[in-house]
């Protein structure tokens, strides 16, 4: 059998029920998708695959490419990355996906202001929206600009890049793409090559997934994962009181004064307010961080916490891998 499934781009095959692009036996003739791709499309559920690795497709982008999108959500713009963005040394553009869920508040010149000082890109930047259709022609007109008939798609898992893909190939082809559209990680599993047209051809990679154990709970994942505008939630704190994220991180104000934690995640993580005896996480391990005034707390992978005053701050968690620092994104 040498046909590959549409959604992930894996070869089909009904010997190995537990590797990457099984179908069963009895439907071996007639199978569209694999069985994992199916179970995504018609039941929203997934298996479990290996990641690949990172290194592995920016190498190959890097040698074969001559263009590349890299995709990055609103919430994932991080130090992480921002390193993976500039380890494409072949032209790219940085393109800030799902931009309908950024706060009023925050200036989208303001974000390209802080990628660009911050993380020190140097690229063009657009900002992406498939559900308002917000600059979905743009791509096209850049690789007609860079004077190249094909272009790699790149990003963090939940990026948006099935999105990006399926409008752009029903807007060129006037039909449905078969590539799998999910909030599972690493939904795309091989390179697929999307022609829209007679020169333009697109060509999806594996979603690169945060190397964290925190990200591979797949219940979770769909709750970090923003698809609505953001509702920022502020908590004014006291010395000594906390916020809870769903028990996976603790933030304490450790300082006298009171400040303002603004939090930016998905609505659907429980935000909690407690006091240093009144509870606890299981985690011992734990971090201060000397924060100046308007600072973002970065929590890789799922969002941010802007922190109005400069601070103290102590966080207690199993994650800290995934926290970060850097200026806020109100700064001008």
């Amino acid at each position: 059998m040498n046909k590959k499934c549409p959604g992930c781009g894996y070869l089909l095959q009904s010997d190995k029920p537990t590797s990457k692009g099984y179908i069963p036996i009895d439907t071996k003739n007639k199978a569209l998708y694999c069985e994992r791709c199916f179970k995504i499309k018609h039941y929203n559920t997934s298996l479990v695959v290996e990641d690949k690795e990172i290194d592995e497709i920016i190498n190959i982008v890097n040698k074969k490419g001559k263009l590349a999108f890299f995709l990055v959500d609103f919430l994932n713009i991080s130090e992480y990355s921002m390193k993976t963005f500039n380890q494409l040394k072949i032209p790219k553009c940085l393109v800030i996906s799902k931009s309908d869920i950024i706060p009023k508040g925050i200036k989208e010149e303001s974000i390209s202001f802080m990628v660009k000082k911050d993380y020190k890109v140097k690229d063009e930047i657009i900002f992406l929206s498939t559900l308002k259709n917000k600059n979905i022609h743009a791509l096209p007109k850049i690789m007609n600009k860079h004077q190249v008939s094909e272009a790699y798609i790149l990003g963090y898992t939940n990026a948006g890049k099935s999105s990006l893909i399926s409008k752009l190939f029903e807007n060129y082809q006037d039909k449905k793409a078969l590539i799998t559209v999910s909030n599972f990680p690493n939904t795309t599993l091989d390179f697929i090559n999307i022609k829209l047209n007679e020169s333009l051809k697109l060509i999806d990679s594996p979603g690169f997934v945060l190397k964290s154990k925190i990200h591979d709970d797949i219940a979770l994942a769909k709750d970090i994962n923003v698809i609505k505008f953001i509702k920022p939630i502020t908590h004014q704190m006291k010395h000594n009181s906390s916020i809870l994220i769903n028990d996976l991180f603790r933030i304490e104000n450790k300082n006298d004064i009171k400040n303002s934690f603004t939090f930016y995640i998905s609505d659907k993580l429980n935000l909690e307010k407690v006091f240093e005896s009144s509870k606890v996480l299981k985690s011992k391990a734990k971090q201060d961080l000397a924060i100046p005034e308007d600072t973002d707390i970065v929590i890789k992978g799922i969002g941010f916490i802007n922190i109005k005053k400069s601070s103290l701050i102590r966080i207690y968690s199993d994650y800290l891998d995934l926290i970060e620092i850097r200026p806020s994104l109100f700064k001008d």
